[in-house]
């Protein structure tokens, strides 16, 4: 059904993680930590991607069906405007998400593909890989590997690393007459790339096929 828990889930995991980042100003450290604890809580419920690149990620390597993983992406992305909006109305201004001044498109493109790739890896190898199923350290590894995203290359494009992210602030900017909806498809081809080339990985290790 289109409403299960699962569904349910990742809409308010999606929804409060965007509304998080963009009331503390990206921080890396505050934007990990929300991550780590929104994991935890969607987990059970959903598996916690959280990620429509890592719902792709793990739609190639068999770990959710398409059609599951469609279901998702629709629930994740309303859950991205929703923050977005909801940052709007808090703010009385829009979630700006673009990169820095100056910085080339190749730069973009190549900082968001990389730790969009290192995120869905590392979101398979805690959360779904066969031999790490029920560990209680998984939300720290992924909230970690966001801040260290962050930290790394937020100067270079903002760290964004996940689609949702960057489709909801972006469209409520754009129907505010705002700026950034030129550098969306900078975010949605390097996030979607990294997350496919992940899965394409994982998919290709036998150990666990």
């Amino acid at each position: 059904m289109f409403f299960m828990k699962k569904y349910i889930a990742e809409f308010l995991g999606v929804m409060l993680f965007v509304l998080i980042i963009g009331l503390s100003g990206g921080d890396a450290l505050t934007v990990g930590i929300a991550l780590a604890i929104l994991v935890y809580v969607t987990g059970p419920l959903s598996g916690g991607h959280l990620n429509p690149a890592v719902t792709l990620s793990l739609a190639i390597s068999k770990k959710v069906t398409w059609s599951v993983a469609a279901k998702y992406w629709i629930w994740q992305l309303i859950g991205g405007l929703l923050g977005a909006l909801i940052y709007r109305l808090l703010r009385g201004s829009t979630m700006l998400v673009l990169p820095n001044d100056g910085v080339a498109v190749w730069q973009i493109l190549v900082a968001e593909f990389i730790f969009t790739f290192l995120l869905a890896m590392v979101v398979y190898r805690t959360a779904f890989a066969k031999e790490v199923k029920e560990n209680s350290y998984r939300g720290l590894a992924i909230g970690l590997t966001v801040f260290v995203g962050i930290m790394s290359v937020g100067a270079i494009s903002a760290g964004v690393f996940n689609p949702a992210v960057a489709v909801g602030p972006i469209l409520i900017d754009a129907l505010d007459g705002g700026i950034t909806l030129p550098y969306l498809w900078m975010f949605l081809v390097a996030t979607v790339a990294g997350g496919a080339v992940a899965g394409w990985v994982n998919a290709c290790n036998c150990k666990d096929k």
